[in-house]
């Protein structure tokens, strides 16, 4: 990731100028980052660590949702923490990435013909295309899912539509 933040420095561009295997927002808010703090390794540990504490923030707010209970909440916490530690220390592995398509897809789950969720999850698989295709795409199967198993159990173009 410092390689290509570094290609960018020198005024090359993602995409056109050499490969990015990631969605333009994986690289461009970092490389607004690093234009305002300057192109070090501790500029740019330094968004990892803010992203990580949105992450971490995110995570406790989805179980603060679902688990109103103090210690089961914190327990939970520490169980999946556990899976978002970063080894590799990149934008690219970051577990925003996987939390944000799981909160749409929950949203979803939870009132699927909802007007409002349909937009707001809708919004946020836009934003997951243009940050992690990867995951966005993934996460769109999961709603495909959902509203597939509700037509086979339901009416069928109302859950379609």
């Amino acid at each position: 990731m410092l390689s290509m933040l570094h290609r960018m420095q020198g005024g090359q561009q993602p995409f056109t100028d050499f490969k990015f295997l990631y969605s333009p927002l994986m690289i461009y808010p970092v490389h607004a980052w690093i234009n305002q703090f300057g192109y070090s390794m501790v500029s740019y540990y330094s968004y990892l660590a803010i992203l990580v504490g949105f992450q971490f923030t995110l995570l406790l707010a989805i179980l603060q949702r679902f688990f109103p209970a103090g210690m089961m909440r914190y327990v939970m916490f520490l169980l999946i923490a556990a899976f978002l530690v970063e080894t590799l220390l990149g934008t690219h592995w970051n577990g925003t990435r996987r939390l944000i398509p799981i909160i749409a897809l929950l949203m979803i789950a939870i009132a699927p013909l909802r007007t409002s969720t349909i937009v707001i999850a809708g919004a946020i698989f836009g934003f997951m295309l243009a940050y992690s295709h990867d995951f966005g795409v993934a996460g769109l199967i999961g709603v495909i899912a959902v509203y597939g198993h509700g037509a086979v159990h339901g009416n069928f173009w109302h859950n379609f539509r």
